[in-house]
């Protein structure tokens, strides 16, 4: 993830490149996977290496109050698929499940911090963790098993 613009201290537009650590000039191997003028961060590979699954803000003109979507995109590049758009809440750290169908990510929604997964085939959202809780961080453990850190006011 890298700020390659004109001015990266008055832009705030970072995308996602891959390189390549085996080459001897690894700079001659860049590659730019992103190209939307908000922030692009936060990559997670899927399990066969095809896509990146990652966050990405759609409307930069909102400066702070741009929402953090859920993006992925085949690692050959292309056009990146923006899967929460319609979604009105700040989402992170994406990371694909095992099977490569569902994309689970932490979701703000009005002071908590939720536990989510999106599935690829049919759209739907899922909340994992329910109630009044504020979730940081997570390990998947096997299928819908997780640690994390909580907090319950």
């Amino acid at each position: 993830v890298s700020n390659r613009t004109e001015d990266p201290d008055g832009i705030d537009n970072n995308d996602i490149f891959i390189i390549s650590v085996m080459s001897d000039n690894p700079k001659e191997n860049l590659r730019q996977v992103t190209t939307n003028e908000g922030s692009d961060g936060q990559p997670s590979w899927s399990k066969d290496n095809a896509s990146l699954t990652y966050t990405t803000i759609t409307r930069p003109d909102k400066m702070w109050y741009a929402t953090t979507h859920l993006a992925t995109i085949s690692t050959s590049g292309g056009e990146a698929t923006v899967l929460t758009e319609a979604l009105d809440r700040n989402i992170s750290n994406p990371e694909f499940s095992e099977d490569g169908r569902e994309v689970y990510f932490e979701l703000q929604d009005f002071g908590k911090r939720q536990i989510a997964k999106l599935n690829l085939e049919t759209m739907a959202l899922t909340i994992i963790t329910e109630g009044d809780v504020v979730a940081r961080g997570f390990d998947r453990l096997e299928g819908d098993s997780f640690i994390t850190s909580i907090s319950i006011p």
